[in-house]
């Protein structure tokens, strides 16, 4: 089966989180409203090729993300024990657990992109613009091996045991899920994305007042980014030839942090980094 990873699903709970704290919170980030659903409570925020569908739930007993979108050919999706949500215009498929897997067939996954381009975006404060290019992926508090059956059965690639996560990949490498072997707490810790410009990025969610982690950490072997990579507080991994130079927005929403990353001649999203930013290791 031939999925692509697309977005990812936030929900809050209005008895906990006002629609407008919300709203500022995703706008500090660099987010925009680009539609608000008429017939649900669904609105879909986006920066760059980052694309979140905010649900507000009176129900719901988590805020935080609760699933992830993929975009795969209709015929796929006819064949998995689906259910088709009127609402959303789109297929949900249960994975043994509240974390939902929301499904888009390619013609619709076209239309939604096209109404995105079209859409005026929401007006909101004026916030600085972090620049995040695309989410790139998620720790998973779940270990369970029904999870791991999931993902694999539509399409992820199980590329690595670590002592704490288990790592799976999607078909094209874009996005990756970090299982957390140690719990099964059933949420989502925090979401990575990729920048071009790291530095560029803290300072402009340092100016949005976000609360960024302090790390107790300097490096002298990146050449001329030494400085930089020290004077921001930024982790950094590797060398000045491949890297991934990184920061944490934390709580950047209810329930979640932000990693985002600068990388060269680096791909995959590593254990070791991901415990670096909650000081495990």
């Amino acid at each position: 089966m031939t999925t692509e990873y697309a977005f990812l699903e936030y929900t809050y709970n209005p008895s906990r989180y006002s629609d407008e704290s919300i709203g500022e919170q995703f706008a500090a980030l660099g987010f925009r409203m680009r539609t608000s659903s008429e017939t649900n409570n669904a609105q879909l925020w986006t920066q760059r090729n980052s694309i979140i569908l905010l649900n507000r739930n009176d129900d719901a007993e988590k805020d935080g993300i609760s699933g992830i979108g993929f975009v795969t050919p209709l015929s796929s999706i006819e064949h998995l024990p689906v259910k088709y949500d009127d609402d959303l215009a789109m297929y949900i498929l249960d994975n043994g657990t509240p974390f939902r897997s929301l499904f888009v067939d390619e013609d619709e996954y076209a239309k939604i992109r096209n109404i995105l381009q079209r859409h005026k975006v929401y007006d909101l404060p004026a916030y600085s613009k972090p620049e995040f290019q695309h989410i790139s992926g998620i720790v998973y508090n779940q270990h369970h091996r029904s999870v791991m059956d999931h993902y694999q059965d539509i399409g992820f690639k199980f590329t690595k045991q670590g002592e704490t996560y288990n790592t799976l990949v999607s078909n094209n490498n874009r996005f990756s899920i970090l299982i957390d072997r140690t719990s099964r707490n059933n949420n989502v810790p925090a979401m990575i994305v990729d920048t071009n410009d790291v530095f560029a990025s803290t300072a402009s969610l340092l100016v949005n007042n976000l609360d960024l982690k302090e790390y107790n950490a300097t490096v002298d072997n990146f050449g001329a980014l030494n400085y930089k990579i020290n004077s921001y507080n930024c982790l950094a991994f590797g060398n000045e030839e491949s890297y991934s130079i990184e920061n944490k927005v934390v709580q950047a929403l209810p329930g979640l942090d932000v990693i985002f990353r600068q990388r060269k001649q680096t791909i995959h999203i590593l254990e070791h980094n991901i415990l670096s930013h909650y000081e495990r290791i």
